[in-house]
């Protein structure tokens, strides 16, 4: 039995797509917290003790970080750290990025498997592939945006610890069946 288009189509997609990806990890030390953090914005300092305290980035260096708090400047060492927060914003350039990514290969599998239900020509193929992948690509880079535009919160820029998270996926091609399998791992 000879594999059909829309199957090779799917191969060729999920072999495209990274099969690891890993989120971004805390800095570990003040060293490295200046590549994630900057004087002008606003950081959750948590104490080794626990007590947190909120306030703006007024200055940073390999051994100490000043907060504006309250009126006053406040002053922490990296021996009196355990966790800094930082407030952020996704980017939308890769938002729309992998939005158009995602909608331009989509939108391509399904003309594939359009053409193979209505059995066209071969040579009316690649404008009609190109022309569906080009749309689908346009929507799914708008959506990207949208959705990176929206989304803002608080991520942990440095620890002391260290955590990490994963997100891993595996294609799953059995003659019974198709699909992804997807795991998402939490450490610390």
């Amino acid at each position: 039995m000879q594999p059909s288009l829309s199957r090779l189509a799917c191969v060729a997609l999920l072999l495209a797509l990274p099969i690891a990806a890993a989120a971004q990890q805390p800095a570990t030390s003040f060293d490295q917290l200046g590549a994630l953090i900057h004087p002008g914005d606003t950081a959750r300092i948590i104490e080794a003790g626990g007590h947190e305290v909120h306030g703006l980035v007024i200055y940073l260096s390999p051994s100490e970080l000043v907060l504006q708090v309250a009126g006053a400047r406040r002053t922490f060492l990296e021996a009196d750290v355990e966790r800094i927060k930082g407030r952020w914003r996704d980017p939308l350039a890769n938002g729309a990025l992998w939005g158009g990514a995602a909608g331009a290969g989509l939108s391509m599998l399904a003309g594939v498997s359009a053409v193979q239900r209505h059995d066209r020509a071969a040579m009316g193929k690649l404008p009609y592939f190109a022309s569906v992948g080009f749309l689908g690509g346009l929507v799914g880079a708008s959506s990207g945006a949208l959705i990176d535009g929206l989304h803002a919160g608080e991520r942990v820029v440095y620890s002391t610890h260290g955590v990490s998270s994963k997100v891993t996926l595996r294609p799953i091609l059995a003659a019974d069946r198709q699909g992804i399998l997807a795991a998402l791992t939490f450490g610390r």
